[in-house]
């Protein structure tokens, strides 16, 4: 049974991870601080300026047509 820690002003866990500990691998740390080991590895990428430009254009065209669903605006 895992308990949820009260989410405020803890650090956050991946940087709590110390990849060169000779006592505690990668894996155990993860598990001891209740995150995925592949969330750790995992880098988020932003959006690209093609896809900001895409979602921008897709917003301003909304308005003017709620009918179309998701595959007329796409």
């Amino acid at each position: 049974m895992r308990r949820r820690v009260a989410t405020g002003s803890r650090p956050i866990p991946n940087a709590m991870v110390e990849k060169n500990q000779p006592s505690l691998s990668v894996g155990v740390q993860c598990r001891l601080l209740a995150i995925s080991r592949s969330s750790f590895y995992d880098t988020p990428q932003g959006e690209t300026e093609m896809n900001l430009d895409l979602m921008l254009l897709i917003d301003k065209q909304f308005p003017d047509s709620p009918f179309c669903g998701v595959r007329q605006m796409t």
